[in-house]
């Protein structure tokens, strides 16, 4: 829905702007971007994400491969996370955050890291991976350049130069770590990330408090932004109502457990 609309924008534009006769060279480049950005196939997007996550990572100072927090979670992640799907680093910043981008690669703060258990960054990383396999990341990113173009456009229009270029990234960027995701896809993600905690015998209630503990520092206020990508509480909402849900669902799979003939009864956290 939201590309049909911003193609209709970028007609209506083209129209507005005379096309051939009164749009000068800069407007119809604008133009040009913003149509050429609503055509973006899932490859091309895959490829601007490679190219936002090397720039997040110069920005942000990714923490080298070296440092106490990444070998914990190259640690906790071994046998756990598919390393020719996804690809793993740490930010040094102080929010409790984490993100995903389209080309598999998942970010995750200092701050996140040493306020959370290793089971529970597990749960986070599984749900992030949630939305990387979903395509959720892939079309925050298409959403997010079209809607840089659809901005550059609209200021060529009015007589200012705009078009996308190296400078858009960072916008581009900025405006994908703050992506919201609808509550359907958080939810989906957090189907993604109990299937995945299961299949690897770790306790899917680790989901629960990993959710929990995120409310519970949400009402604390816990929130610093000093990297400018913001945080958890903002750009994955209701951690609250989504731990109430991912607790009735562990519930019903720990009685299925417990009551198949022969079964053998797991002792999980959280029972």
């Amino acid at each position: 829905m939201l590309k049909l609309f911003l193609i209709a924008l970028g007609i209506y534009l083209l129209v507005r702007m005379g096309w051939k006769v009164n749009a000068g060279p800069p407007a119809v480049r604008a133009v040009t971007d913003f149509m050429r950005a609503s055509a973006l196939t899932d490859r091309e997007v895959v490829r601007m994400a490679r190219e936002y996550i090397a720039w997040a990572d110069r920005r942000c100072g990714r923490l080298p491969e070296d440092h106490p927090l990444v070998v914990r979670l190259r640690e906790l992640g071994r046998g756990f996370i598919d390393t020719d799907r996804f690809e793993v680093g740490v930010y040094p910043a102080a929010e409790i955050n984490a993100f995903a981008c389209a080309d598999g690669s998942i970010r995750v703060f200092a701050g996140l890291m040493e306020r959370m258990s290793d089971g529970e960054i597990r749960a986070v990383i599984a749900h992030e991976m949630g939305h990387i396999v979903r395509k959720d990341s892939l079309r925050a990113m298409s959403n997010a350049y079209m809607a840089s173009a659809a901005r550059n456009a609209v200021s060529a229009a009015g007589g200012v130069l705009g078009s996308l270029s190296a400078s858009a990234l960072g916008e581009v960027a900025l405006s994908l770590t703050g992506a919201k995701f609808s509550r359907d896809q958080e939810q989906a993600a957090d189907d993604y990330a109990f299937d995945k905690l299961v299949a690897v015998g770790e306790s899917p209630f680790v989901l629960v408090e990993t959710l929990e503990k995120l409310a519970s520092l949400a009402s604390a206020g816990s929130v610093e932004k000093k990297s400018g990508l913001g945080s958890m509480f903002s750009t994955h909402p209701d951690p609250a109502g989504r731990a109430a849900r991912i607790k009735t669902r562990a519930e019903a799979w720990l009685a299925g457990q417990n009551s198949c003939p022969g079964g053998q009864k797991r002792a999980l956290s959280g029972e």
